[in-house]
């Protein structure tokens, strides 16, 4: 077992407003020379983001919590005063999580780690929280899952061939970009499914458009923006592909918000559509289309970030680069 302990000052914008920035830079030093000496021979005490964090190598749900409690404990007896002599005390909340049942990865941890010390938070604060165990998917509702996006994905590749042929190719390229970026393996999960059934909306088009080899005019070009919307209307009648449903309606929202359907701009756009688009656009430039022949991936590349920024999430198009291996 690993476990990881994530600690956060409770109301620590009070501390600020109160004692002031000074007060509260020192807290802050005292906090981090308290986890360094509360944890053991081994563990890796550290700052991660605005958070503390204690890695716990060989340990299981009872010892992080018993360091989780002490840490908390040692915090809130700190003997702490502003800079005109006022005592005033401090709380921590702390959220635990353990490999393997909180998580596979360390991304996965991580975040459940933070998940528990916000549910410590709601709770009040000054606690060590871990989260229930997560329920573990049966066989059957795996494979169940599996077969139902491999039925809508030929669904669509009997409507829109070259659409679906890019589909895993799409995939596999988004899921790279998302491992680069440290999102959690469920999350990536998510992000292959929409990848492949982000066309599924195509159902709803006529044929007329889908096959014309020339330029859609503006009616028809209409009609197509349907199609995420249509995509999402279809999925979302299946419960176990909730998660998948925003990343399908918005993959075709850009940046700047001038996309369709809804106009979403920067992070409102959910990160596994913004993902999408970044792969979907790499993908469509390096293949030969019936009205265009393939571009270099370099030249593919030059187009990501030429419209990083309006068309696409740049931090999207900095993952990107190392994801299709043109940067170390």
């Amino acid at each position: 077992p690993v476990a990881v302990v994530m600690a956060d000052i409770d109301f620590f914008k009070k501390v600020n407003d109160t004692y002031g920035h000074g007060a509260g830079d020192r807290v802050i030093a005292e906090i981090a020379r308290l986890v360094g000496s509360q944890s053991r021979a081994g563990d890796v005490a550290c700052r991660y983001v605005d958070h503390f964090v204690v890695l716990l190598p060989e340990t299981s749900d009872d010892g992080a919590q018993i360091v989780a409690e002490r840490i908390r404990g040692s915090a809130g007896a700190l003997d702490l005063r502003s800079e005109d002599g006022r005592a005033f005390s401090i709380k921590l909340s702390a959220g635990i999580a353990v490999y393997p049942h909180d998580g596979d990865a360390a991304e996965e941890l991580m975040d459940r780690a933070d998940q528990a010390m916000r549910q410590a938070k709601k709770e009040g604060g000054d606690r060590a929280v871990q989260l229930p165990a997560k329920p573990q998917e049966p066989a059957e509702l795996t494979k169940a899952y599996l077969a139902t996006v491999e039925a809508l994905m030929d669904v669509v590749g009997a409507r829109d061939a070259q659409s679906a042929g890019q589909a895993r190719d799409v995939a596999t390229l988004a899921c790279r970009i998302a491992e680069q970026m440290g999102v959690p393996t469920s999350e990536i999960e998510n992000i292959r499914a929409a990848s492949l059934l982000k066309e599924v909306g195509k159902v709803g088009i006529p044929d007329a458009i889908l096959s014309k080899a020339s330029a859609l005019d503006d009616a028809e070009l209409q009609t197509m923006k349907q199609h995420p919307t249509i995509g999402a209307d279809i999925l979302k009648r299946a419960p176990f592909l909730e998660p998948v449903v925003p990343l399908v309606r918005h993959h075709h929202e850009l940046f700047d918000g001038t996309g369709y359907p809804s106009g979403l701009a920067g992070d409102a756009i959910p990160l596994g559509a913004r993902i999408i688009a970044v792969a979907d656009a790499f993908v469509s430039l390096t293949s030969d289309l019936p009205y265009r022949r393939a571009v270099p991936r370099q030249d593919a590349l030059s187009h990501l970030h030429g419209h990083a920024g309006r068309m696409y999430d740049p931090e999207v198009v900095a993952a990107a680069d190392v994801a299709v291996g043109q940067k170390d």
